[in-house]
């Protein structure tokens, strides 16, 4: 056997022992780098499932929490519902009362003006018999200077009697019209007292008036802003969306 050619084959299984010993080296090493990389990638597997979990947890909490909102709003639109159909009951109740305060209202101010017209013609009979009266009592002080003098003259007894006379039918005349004056002026008296009612019911009728306009004004406000409050069912659809 020729001893370079041992020397050779020598040589040969050196230099395969040493690329066996450099290749299991590099082996070990990307067997390792490799068992490093699945573990970080199945701690990355696994983290990723837990913040998918959390997620979903935390999506469920939401998805709770909006169905929660979504039945709250929907008790509070049904509220908001039943409280415009009561104060829009009220809005009609109260116009229809106003109506008939003000129906109310101007017949009393009618029958006001024709009470106030009656007075006015009582008060125009009643200074047209003071103004009578007043010329009858000149002329019964006439009269009487007139049965005076007659009484200092003889010769005139007949005609101051026939004056007496008269004189007499005169006062029964005016005395009747003085009755007549009385009862006028306790008319007038009662007509005023009347009209008085009738003035303070017109004014407490007005004041009754006026709260049942604020009333009605404050009912229109509430119902607008209850109209406004209906806006809530596109927010409950969002809700909805949403989830």
């Amino acid at each position: 056997m020729d001893p370079n050619v041992v020397s050779v084959d020598a040589q040969t299984v050196l230099i395969i022992a040493v690329l066996l010993s450099i290749g299991i080296v590099l082996a070990g090493s990307a067997l390792f780098i490799l068992f490093a990389a699945w573990r970080a990638a199945r701690r990355d597997h696994q983290r990723a499932l837990a913040e998918i979990a959390t997620l979903r947890q935390e999506l469920e909490t939401e998805r709770a929490a909006h169905a929660h909102d979504l039945e709250t709003k929907q008790a509070e639109l049904t509220a908001l519902h039943a409280q415009f159909n009561a104060t829009q009951a009220d809005l009609t109740r109260t116009q229809t009362e106003l109506e008939s305060s003000n129906q109310r209202a101007t017949h009393l101010q009618n029958r006001t003006q024709v009470l106030e017209q009656d007075l006015q013609e009582q008060r125009t009979r009643a200074a047209i018999v003071e103004r009578t009266l007043a010329d009858q009592k000149l002329e019964i002080a006439d009269l009487t200077n007139q049965l005076a003098q007659a009484e200092t003259a003889h010769d005139k007894i007949a005609t101051l009697e026939t004056v007496l006379q008269t004189t007499r039918a005169t006062v029964t005349r005016l005395t009747d019209e003085l009755v007549q004056t009385q009862e006028q002026a306790a008319q007038v008296a009662a007509l005023d007292a009347e009209l008085q009612a009738e003035r303070v019911m017109t004014a407490r009728l007005s004041d009754e008036l006026a709260q049942q306009k604020e009333q009605a004004a404050h009912l229109t406000a509430l119902a607008a802003a209850r109209q406004a409050d209906q806006a809530q069912p596109a927010e409950v659809r969002q809700l909805r969306v949403q989830v």
